[in-house]
């Protein structure tokens, strides 16, 4: 019975161990479960930014094409009262 106690003291062991790593390995997924919705999150805001930029690049494009305009009207209308 010897053996037999020290076989079953070593599985529960094993057993106590076992739901130890189990244990930690739900804490990591859990946490690597976080950190890709954040990482998601992350992504979406960048996202938003580049499409921001883009427009405001549009916009941009456009001020500097209407201030050419702009520009050479004002040099035509000065032009014969020079």
């Amino acid at each position: 019975m010897d053996k037999l106690d020290l076989i079953l003291e070593q599985l529960k062991e094993l057993n106590s161990l076992m739901t130890a790593v189990r244990n930690r390995v739900d804490e990591s997924d859990a946490k690597i479960d976080a950190m890709s919705m954040d990482l998601h999150k992350v992504i979406g805001h960048i996202k938003a930014l580049q499409d921001g930029q883009d427009r405001h690049e549009s916009i941009l494009e456009k001020l500097a094409l209407r201030s050419i305009e702009h520009e050479s009207i004002v040099e035509k209308l000065q032009s014969p009262n020079s």
